[in-house]
């Protein structure tokens, strides 16, 4: 495949993720957390326990951003400040029980929408569906660096 044809089928597939995966999950959400907020949730499920500037990199944003956050997340009870049993002037964020079972029911509601639609795919697709879904997800965990990737290639030019 031609670089051209390989941008333009990443084009494709962002536009089709954000319309097929990303809104409809932001609507069995439910609003009570910002897309943010909500991917701060996830980068700690996927990674407990962090250092502020772990989480602020994994993000792709400021400290002061995460701070904020963290600020309002803590008030709303998703998450805890840890103190570092290390360095004393190193602050943690880890979720509370609260966020892990806030997490488990949104992403177990959208799981029942998704499979719910997949209903009107012929069985052919859906197996064509399920196998896509065991590649992305041998290969994503490969790709763990595509966020500085995108800093480097931007800050260069």
């Amino acid at each position: 495949m031609k670089q051209e044809e390989q941008l333009e089928s990443i084009q494709h597939l962002v536009m089709a993720f954000m319309q097929y995966i990303i809104l409809p999950f932001e609507k069995c959400m439910g609003l009570q957390l910002s897309v943010m907020q909500f991917r701060a949730l996830c980068c700690l499920a996927m990674s407990r326990n962090q250092k502020m500037t772990e989480l602020a990199e994994h993000l792709c944003i400021s400290k002061q951003q995460v701070t904020q956050i963290v600020d309002r997340m803590t008030e709303m009870g998703f998450l805890r400040r840890v103190e570092d049993t290390h360095d004393r002037r190193c602050i943690r964020v880890d979720l509370t029980e609260f966020a892990n079972q806030y997490l488990n029911e949104k992403l177990s509601d959208y799981a029942t929408v998704f499979c719910y639609d997949l209903r009107n795919l012929s069985k052919a697709q859906q197996k064509k569906f399920w196998t896509a879904v065991e590649y992305i997800m041998d290969i994503l965990p490969q790709m763990s660096g595509l966020a500085e990737s995108a800093e480097d290639v931007f800050q260069s030019e």
